[in-house]
């Protein structure tokens, strides 16, 4: 008796300790909504999603800038001196001289025509730049998911435990009295002895959730970036985006954010392939230049050029270095091209376990509600028979936890058939359609 009075001793303390750091947190409510909105703007994820992004958006503009004029400034001040034809022509004392130097330079130079490999590149970032885009929807997707998980979560074992602790509490009553009823002689050791293994196995219920519910709250802050609040409620969602049937699911899953993104990645490398492949037409340029140089006429006296021509040139890799890098482009494009074919087989994985938890999930919810009824009729039973002095307290106390494990049954069943929902739609990748959650572009990263 003593070892078990100090197991329960130190199983109530940890059950105590680790829910009063869970319920300190601030007792403001916090709607679903919020709780996705703070995980989709300020997660780590999300941010270094927007800055690989960002990175793109500047590659395109990179790109991009190839279509305009580029122009070149040079200055050159200072000192020189000369041994030349011409020093030697007009000094006859030593063929040499000295002088100040002044020397500048402008030009502007503009592509004509470069066999479309400046446009086959662009293309190429502006379709990496979409793809990133759909990236972060996706990055979000998984995110909301998640979550939605720890919501849950935090929601369904902060509930068991408050129905663990009113049981807790009825149990030990009905302990108490058969303890009394052993030392009036009309219950044996036996009873109690089957009482105490009822509280011992609620003991474990209950250290059992505070610990689920403490890495639920744990989850919860690492994706959110605050502690749960005291106050959360199921949230409400867009029911008609779910698929009636698996096959329909599937149709609609070429509409993924992932898959999409895929898409834009396959086609950046057919424009790479070409870009490649233009490296074989000449390069036509404009240029627009001026030339001044003044040093003294012993050295070669003032100089000005400007010019307005037309450049052409032509470079061609006798070793077949241009054939190499063509064909490593298009080893890149069927590389993306059966990356996109394998993110295919797992999204239709994924949405295929998700679909089976999903209908699993309905139907374990409707067995745990019938059984949660036949055990509360049962209950209901016993209790009239224990007055009528038909059965033995023990009885009703089997009765009533048998109805008690039935309602964390179907309270879990509830849970896990609303996750199994969201699970669906995150696997279309629609969980953030089917909240309306409309996340703002991080400042340092808005615009396009």
């Amino acid at each position: 008796m003593i070892n078990y009075q100090k197991y329960l001793f130190h199983s109530s303390f940890l059950s105590l300790c680790v829910g009063s750091i869970l319920l300190s947190s601030s007792a403001s409510a916090e709607s679903f909504r919020d709780a996705l909105s703070n995980a989709l703007q300020y997660h780590p994820s999300v941010e270094a999603a927007q800055s690989s992004q960002q990175n793109i958006k500047d590659q395109k503009l990179e790109q991009w800038s190839a279509n305009f004029p580029e122009v070149n400034l040079n200055a050159t001040a200072g000192r020189v001196y000369g041994d030349n034809a011409t020093s030697r022509g007009l000094s006859v004392t030593r063929g040499s001289g000295y002088s100040y130097l002044w020397e500048g330079s402008a030009g502007i130079t503009q592509k004509i025509f470069d066999g479309f490999e400046t446009g086959e590149r662009i293309e190429a970032a502006e379709d990496r730049y979409r793809s990133a885009k759909l990236s972060i929807i996706d990055v979000r997707e998984n995110l909301a998911l998640q979550t939605a998980q720890a919501y849950f979560d935090v929601m369904r074992t902060k509930e068991v435990l408050g129905i663990v602790k009113d049981h807790n509490a009825q149990i030990e009553d009905y302990k108490n009295r058969i303890s009394l009823m052993v030392n009036e002689g009309v219950a044996d050791q036996g009873e109690l002895a089957l009482a105490e293994d009822i509280t011992i196995l609620l003991d474990n219920i209950m250290v059992d959730y505070n610990a689920q519910h403490y890495a639920a709250a744990i989850a919860y802050e690492q994706l959110t970036g605050a502690a749960p609040s005291g106050d959360m409620s199921m949230p409400s969602w867009d029911r008609t985006l779910l698929p009636d049937e698996q096959n329909m699911a599937l149709e609609q899953l070429a509409a993924h954010p992932s898959i999409q993104a895929a898409d834009y990645l396959v086609s950046a490398s057919m424009h790479d392939v070409d870009a490649e492949k233009a490296t074989f037409y000449p390069d036509v340029n404009g240029e627009l230049s001026y030339f001044k140089k003044e040093v003294d006429d012993v050295i070669g006296g003032e100089v000005d050029d400007a010019r307005a021509v037309v450049k052409m040139s032509w470079n061609f890799s006798t070793g077949g270095a241009q054939y190499a890098r063509i064909r490593q482009r298009q080893a890149t494009k069927f590389e993306t091209e059966a990356e996109k074919r394998q993110l295919e087989r797992e999204l239709t994985q994924s949405l295929g376990q998700a679909w089976v938890e999903y209908t699993s999930a309905a139907k374990i919810l409707s067995n745990m509600q019938r059984r949660r009824e036949i055990n509360s009729d049962l209950f209901n039973t016993n209790n009239v028979q224990f007055e009528g002095g038909q059965i033995r307290l023990l009885q009703l106390m089997q009765s009533e936890n048998q109805y008690f494990q039935t309602q964390i049954d179907y309270i879990n069943a509830i849970y896990r058939q609303k996750l199994s929902e969201l699970s669906v739609l995150a696997s279309l990748g629609m969980l953030q359609q089917a909240f309306e959650i409309q996340v703002p572009e991080n400042a340092a990263f808005a615009g396009d």
